[in-house]
This record gives structure tokens, sequence and C-alpha cells, in this order.
């Protein structure tokens, strides 16, 4: 005990602080993810609706098609948080459009990051690599299955290798960046009601 209370003395920030400011830092976060998901829904929406409403706006404030972007956010969210847990196949059926819509939120930055990083297959594989390693650390960190993840990992990264190689680097770029997005979309779209409100069980 009293080595305790001298590395406690020692320490220039106490550990106790980060009990107390966790909870806060989870809903930091967790509402970080869903602000953005709920964006990615409501602009993309509004982009994929453009050539059928055009900027009427019945409504006000905003033309239509940001409204049913909003209302799809909205929906996505409370379905995603009252679904979780209770009824698995509903929350998969709501998860997966809020994972493409995120997704292809960030499928433009995650494309040029590729483009830059990666210049020959020997850099797609590595990068690639790295994408893996940390799907596998965060497999890890939420008790899914980390055998599963390494092994799903190593085939994609082999697959867009290949594509390197065997067809084109661009295509291969843009495969990567495709499963990087959907990947990191979901994370986010499923994460941010996690975060925010925990597990029941």
């Amino acid at each position: 005990m009293a080595g305790k209370t001298a590395e406690s003395r020692l320490a220039p920030v106490p550990r106790e602080w980060l009990d107390l400011t966790m909870p806060a830092f989870r809903a930091l976060v967790g509402a970080a993810f869903v602000i953005f998901s709920s964006y990615a829904t409501v602009t993309l929406v509004a982009r994929d609706l453009s050539p059928i409403l055009g900027d009427r706006a019945g409504i006000g404030l905003f033309a239509d098609r940001y409204w049913v972007g909003i209302g799809l956010a909205l929906g996505f969210f409370l379905g995603e948080v009252y679904t979780a847990e209770r009824w698995p196949a509903a929350y998969q059926a709501i998860l997966v459009p809020d994972t493409i819509y995120t997704g292809r939120q960030l499928y433009a930055g995650l494309a040029l990051a590729v483009a830059v990083l990666a210049q020959s297959p020997i850099d797609l594989l590595i990068v690639g690599g790295l994408a893996a390693a940390g799907a596998a650390l965060v497999a890890y960190g939420v008790g899914w299955s980390l055998f599963k993840w390494i092994i799903a990992g190593a085939a994609l990264v082999g697959l867009v290798f290949a594509l390197g190689v065997f067809w084109s680097l661009a295509a291969a770029r843009t495969t990567l960046a495709v499963l990087m997005a959907l990947y990191t979309g979901g994370i986010v779209a499923r994460f941010g009601e996690v975060l925010l409100f925990g597990k029941r069980r």
C-alpha cells in the first residue's frame, strides 16, 4: 500500500482524473461520431435527391431534400438506439445504410490518402497491412473474434495487392479506399450510440 501511495504522489497527473473525466470523454467521442454520421447522411441524401426535388423548399428554412436527409439521419440514430441488443436483425438493417452514407463521406479523403501513400504494389501492401492491423486492434479492444478479423484482413490485403500487381494499381487503390471507408464508416455509425449509452448487458 505504501508503494502505491508513493507512486500516486510522484505521478504528475492523478489517475483518479481519468475516472472522473471518462464519462465526459466517452460522451464527447460518441457525440462526434453521431454528428459526423448524421452530417454525412443529411448532405449525401440531399445530393442524391437534388435531381428529383431540386431546390424546392415547401417547408421553409432548408430545401426539402435536406429535410428528408434530416429525417433519415434521425431515423438511423433512433432506430439504432432502440433496436441495439433487442432486435439484432432490425439493428443490422438500419446500420447498413448508415454505414454506407458515412463511408461515402469518408471515401474522398481516404482515396486521396491512398493515392499519395501507395505509389507501388508494395506501398499498397504496407498501407493495407497497417489498416488491417488497426482493424484487428479495434476487434481486440471491443471483444470481437480477433482470429476472424486477422484472416479477413489478410485476405482482403492480399486481394488488393494482387489487383495492384496483376491488373491495375488505380483499381487496387480504389478498392483499398472503399474497404477502408466502409470499415471506418461502420465503426463511426455503430459506436456513436454505444459510446453514448453503453451496453445494457
